[in-house]
């Protein structure tokens, strides 16, 4: 989902921010997401595949892909939150766009990073 005025928990905002959605958890009423960053900072390789780090949060990069993003990029694999309501409000207002699905693979690799990261807690598998 493309995010536009992405507003960071600092109070920081974007002009526009990919979430890659992981999943709702209906007894919450809440969607599970991770912010993507082209941004090459704390350490992070510019190879493809798994980064786990344990001063900042693990990572998985993405190469540049066709029709989907259009720089090589970072899924930060940092835990956020939004209700269910407020991103299906935002899509349906234009604030927010649904862009592509990731490919099963990445979408799995990143999931299986981020099951061996120390942000990783048993209730997101609740997240389907």
């Amino acid at each position: 989902v493309l995010h536009y005025d992405y507003r960071f928990s600092d109070g920081s905002t974007a002009e526009s921010k990919f979430l890659v959605i992981v999943g709702e958890r209906p007894a919450s009423a809440s969607v599970l997401y991770f912010l993507t960053t082209t941004q090459h900072k704390h350490g992070r390789e510019k190879k493809p595949g798994c980064q786990i780090q344990f001063q900042f949060s693990s990572a998985f990069y993405l190469l540049k892909q066709s029709g989907r993003f259009n720089d090589d990029c970072w899924i930060v694999l940092e835990p956020l939150q939004i209700k269910s309501e407020e991103l299906a409000s935002r899509i349906t207002s234009g604030r927010g766009l649904r862009r592509f699905t990731l490919a099963n693979n990445d979408f799995q690799g990143a999931m299986n990073c981020f099951k061996r990261s120390q942000d990783f807690s048993p209730i997101y598998e609740e997240f389907k």
